[in-house]
Protein backbone atom coordinates (compact mmCIF):
# COMPACT_ATOMS: atom_id res chain seq x y z
CA UNK A 1 0.00 0.00 0.00
CA UNK A 2 2.63 2.17 0.98
CA UNK A 3 4.72 1.67 -2.18
CA UNK A 4 1.15 2.40 -4.20
CA UNK A 5 0.63 6.09 -3.08
CA UNK A 6 4.09 6.81 -3.46
CA UNK A 7 4.06 5.62 -7.05
CA UNK A 8 0.96 7.54 -7.58
CA UNK A 9 1.35 10.47 -5.01
CA UNK A 10 -2.19 8.96 -3.32
CA UNK A 11 -2.69 9.52 0.63
CA UNK A 12 -4.54 6.90 2.69
CA UNK A 13 -7.21 7.90 5.42
CA UNK A 14 -6.01 5.39 7.73
CA UNK A 15 -9.54 6.20 9.41
CA UNK A 16 -11.45 4.86 6.76
CA UNK A 17 -9.36 1.82 6.17
CA UNK A 18 -10.38 -1.59 7.27
CA UNK A 19 -8.35 -5.19 6.61
CA UNK A 20 -10.12 -8.60 5.70
CA UNK A 21 -8.93 -12.26 5.21
CA UNK A 22 -10.78 -14.03 2.49
CA UNK A 23 -10.20 -17.69 3.66
CA UNK A 24 -13.51 -20.32 4.23
CA UNK A 25 -11.71 -21.38 7.69
CA UNK A 26 -13.09 -18.91 9.82
CA UNK A 27 -10.16 -19.92 12.85
CA UNK A 28 -7.35 -19.58 10.27
CA UNK A 29 -8.99 -15.76 9.35
CA UNK A 30 -9.01 -15.23 13.15
CA UNK A 31 -5.47 -16.50 13.52
CA UNK A 32 -3.91 -14.40 10.84
CA UNK A 33 -5.98 -11.34 11.80
CA UNK A 34 -4.41 -12.10 15.70
CA UNK A 35 -0.74 -12.26 14.31
CA UNK A 36 -0.07 -9.75 12.01
CA UNK A 37 -1.43 -6.20 13.34
CA UNK A 38 -0.84 -3.85 10.70
CA UNK A 39 -0.02 -0.48 11.79
CA UNK A 40 0.55 2.71 9.67
CA UNK A 41 1.68 5.98 10.15
CA UNK A 42 -0.53 8.60 9.79
CA UNK A 43 0.31 12.18 9.27
CA UNK A 44 -1.61 14.42 12.50
CA UNK A 45 -0.54 18.04 11.94
CA UNK A 46 3.45 18.19 11.51
CA UNK A 47 3.51 14.56 13.97
CA UNK A 48 3.54 11.29 12.54
CA UNK A 49 1.33 9.13 14.39
CA UNK A 50 1.10 5.06 14.65
CA UNK A 51 -2.16 3.81 14.13
CA UNK A 52 -3.37 0.21 13.66
CA UNK A 53 -5.72 -0.82 11.04
CA UNK A 54 -8.26 -2.70 12.02
CA UNK A 55 -9.43 -6.49 11.00
CA UNK A 56 -13.06 -6.53 10.02
CA UNK A 57 -15.92 -9.69 9.56
CA UNK A 58 -17.50 -7.70 7.17
CA UNK A 59 -16.34 -4.74 5.35
CA UNK A 60 -18.42 -1.89 3.34
CA UNK A 61 -17.68 -0.55 0.12
CA UNK A 62 -20.08 1.52 -2.11
CA UNK A 63 -22.98 0.82 0.30
CA UNK A 64 -22.63 -2.74 0.39
CA UNK A 65 -22.06 -5.15 2.80
CA UNK A 66 -19.42 -8.09 2.09
CA UNK A 67 -17.02 -10.63 3.57
CA UNK A 68 -15.67 -14.28 3.11
CA UNK A 69 -18.35 -16.88 2.32
CA UNK A 70 -21.44 -13.99 2.23
CA UNK A 71 -22.98 -12.64 -0.60
CA UNK A 72 -23.21 -8.77 -1.44
CA UNK A 73 -25.93 -6.88 0.74
CA UNK A 74 -27.77 -5.02 -1.26
CA UNK A 75 -28.50 -1.41 -0.39
CA UNK A 76 -31.46 -0.75 -3.06
CA UNK A 77 -33.54 0.40 -0.30
CA UNK A 78 -31.53 3.29 1.50
CA UNK A 79 -30.58 4.47 -1.99
CA UNK A 80 -34.33 4.34 -3.13
CA UNK A 81 -34.93 6.59 0.24
CA UNK A 82 -32.36 8.66 -0.58
CA UNK A 83 -33.32 9.53 -4.34
CA UNK A 84 -37.09 10.00 -3.27
CA UNK A 85 -36.35 12.59 -0.83
CA UNK A 86 -33.91 14.33 -3.63
CA UNK A 87 -36.60 13.80 -6.22
CA UNK A 88 -39.25 15.84 -3.96
CA UNK A 89 -36.98 18.15 -3.00
CA UNK A 90 -35.67 18.77 -6.78
CA UNK A 91 -39.67 19.24 -7.61
CA UNK A 92 -40.30 21.64 -4.92
CA UNK A 93 -36.93 23.77 -5.82
CA UNK A 94 -37.99 23.74 -9.76
CA UNK A 95 -41.58 24.42 -9.10
CA UNK A 96 -40.49 27.61 -7.16
CA UNK A 97 -38.39 28.98 -9.59
CA UNK A 98 -40.91 28.12 -12.61
CA UNK A 99 -38.52 25.86 -14.17
CA UNK A 100 -40.85 22.32 -13.97
CA UNK A 101 -40.87 21.74 -17.68
CA UNK A 102 -39.43 18.81 -19.12
CA UNK A 103 -36.30 19.72 -20.85
CA UNK A 104 -34.49 21.49 -17.40
CA UNK A 105 -36.33 18.39 -15.19
CA UNK A 106 -35.29 15.75 -17.04
CA UNK A 107 -31.62 17.07 -17.22
CA UNK A 108 -32.27 17.88 -13.61
CA UNK A 109 -33.38 14.84 -12.54
CA UNK A 110 -30.52 12.92 -14.38
CA UNK A 111 -27.84 14.75 -12.50
CA UNK A 112 -29.27 15.09 -8.59
CA UNK A 113 -31.85 11.52 -8.26
CA UNK A 114 -30.57 8.94 -11.14
CA UNK A 115 -26.95 9.31 -9.83
CA UNK A 116 -28.66 8.38 -6.34
CA UNK A 117 -30.18 5.63 -7.49
CA UNK A 118 -27.28 3.84 -9.41
CA UNK A 119 -24.66 4.52 -6.91
CA UNK A 120 -22.67 1.45 -6.58
CA UNK A 121 -24.66 -0.37 -9.23
CA UNK A 122 -21.70 -1.78 -10.71
CA UNK A 123 -21.37 -3.68 -7.29
CA UNK A 124 -25.06 -4.55 -6.66
CA UNK A 125 -26.45 -4.12 -10.50
CA UNK A 126 -25.80 -7.65 -11.75
CA UNK A 127 -27.36 -9.37 -8.43
CA UNK A 128 -30.41 -7.55 -9.51
CA UNK A 129 -30.51 -7.94 -12.83
CA UNK A 130 -30.09 -11.73 -12.82
CA UNK A 131 -32.85 -11.90 -9.68
CA UNK A 132 -35.17 -10.14 -12.06
CA UNK A 133 -33.97 -12.17 -15.26
CA UNK A 134 -34.08 -15.54 -13.23
CA UNK A 135 -37.89 -14.62 -11.30
CA UNK A 136 -39.47 -13.86 -15.16
CA UNK A 137 -40.07 -16.79 -17.73
CA UNK A 138 -40.44 -14.63 -20.90
CA UNK A 139 -39.10 -11.27 -22.09
CA UNK A 140 -42.78 -9.91 -21.66
CA UNK A 141 -42.87 -10.80 -18.57
CA UNK A 142 -39.50 -9.29 -17.63
CA UNK A 143 -40.52 -6.41 -18.87
CA UNK A 144 -43.61 -6.20 -16.93
CA UNK A 145 -41.69 -7.16 -13.55
CA UNK A 146 -39.18 -4.16 -14.52
CA UNK A 147 -41.69 -1.25 -14.79
CA UNK A 148 -42.56 -2.64 -11.15
CA UNK A 149 -38.89 -1.68 -9.93
CA UNK A 150 -39.49 0.89 -7.03
CA UNK A 151 -36.38 2.69 -8.79
CA UNK A 152 -38.20 2.82 -11.95
CA UNK A 153 -41.39 3.70 -10.53
CA UNK A 154 -39.60 6.51 -8.90
CA UNK A 155 -38.32 7.68 -12.63
CA UNK A 156 -41.62 7.02 -13.97
CA UNK A 157 -43.38 9.10 -10.79
CA UNK A 158 -41.04 12.25 -11.62
CA UNK A 159 -41.94 12.18 -15.46
CA UNK A 160 -45.82 11.97 -14.85
CA UNK A 161 -45.27 15.21 -12.75
CA UNK A 162 -43.70 16.83 -15.31
CA UNK A 163 -45.89 15.82 -17.75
Amino acid sequence: LREWCEAFGMRVNVRKCELMVFHPRANIREAFAALCPVVWTSIEGNARVPMVIPWVQRARYLGLHFGPGTPFVSCTEELLTSGRRAMFSLQRKLKRLGLLVPAVAVKCFDVQVRSILSYGVQVWGPDVVLKLMTDCENSARYFDRSLRDPMVQLQREFLREIA
